[in-house]
């Protein structure tokens, strides 16, 4: 609903308020792309969100890895189900669903045609040793480590696109750039031309266990 049906504003833009009587009392539901909405101050017409919801390609193997996962925590046996719950008391975890579905996801990114473990990992994973430096050339991120990533460790790079060499980082900001095994080579990571913030974390494959972010840096490419 535009400004010069309300009368202009931005608030008057978003939200109308519907005097209440015998006819508009108590009314809900939704006219066009507006929606009657009950609040302690009466009814009142706002305008109706638009829902943005395109079936990328992340987006949809983002759902096909929570479908597996969910498959999996359903066809569990009593012996498995037990062992996580042991597992997520002994992690401090209120709830072994939701670290199954933690690592489960996160072994499905670094193992996409992977088999996921039914029972909880049997140990505690450290990280591993690599330090990272990151520069940009040819229109790509170029991350390289100082040594091989250690057997059975991946590292996963993330970025943050960032609107200017200002701006701060977020952490809940990075997106995966993809997960690789460092050797004596540096990685190049096609991105769009722009400001880049990179940070790793190191995944074991085998079970998806992850440790925290370290920034790495900003990069322009």
């Amino acid at each position: 609903m535009g400004a010069g049906i309300l009368g202009g504003g931005a608030e008057n833009s978003l939200m109308a308020k519907v005097k209440e009587g015998i006819i508009s009392n108590g009314l809900s539901g939704r006219v066009g792309n507006a929606v009657f909405v009950s609040t302690p101050g009466g009814t009142v017409l706002r305008d109706r969100p638009f829902v943005n919801n395109p079936n990328t390609p992340k987006q949809s193997q983002a759902r096909a890895r929570l479908g597996r996962v969910s498959h999996a925590w359903k066809s569990m046996s009593l012996a498995q189900a037990a062992a996580w719950r042991t597992f997520a008391i002994s992690q401090g975890e209120r709830s072994a669903q939701l670290l199954f579905n933690r690592l489960g996801t996160k072994f499905l990114q670094a193992n996409p045609s992977g088999e996921l473990p039914l029972m909880p990992p049997s140990g505690v994973f450290p990280g591993d040793a690599v330090r990272f430096t990151v520069g940009a050339s040819g229109g790509s991120l170029v991350v390289e480590g100082d040594r091989a990533n250690a057997p059975g460790v991946l590292t996963e790079v993330l970025v943050q696109r960032l609107p200017s060499v200002h701006w701060r980082t977020y952490l809940e900001k990075y997106r995966t750039a993809g997960f690789f095994a460092f050797g004596t080579s540096p990685v190049s990571i096609p991105l769009e031309p722009g400001v880049w913030a990179v940070a790793t974390r190191f995944v074991y494959a085998a079970t998806g266990q992850v440790t925290g972010l370290i920034e790495a840096g900003v990069v322009g490419v």
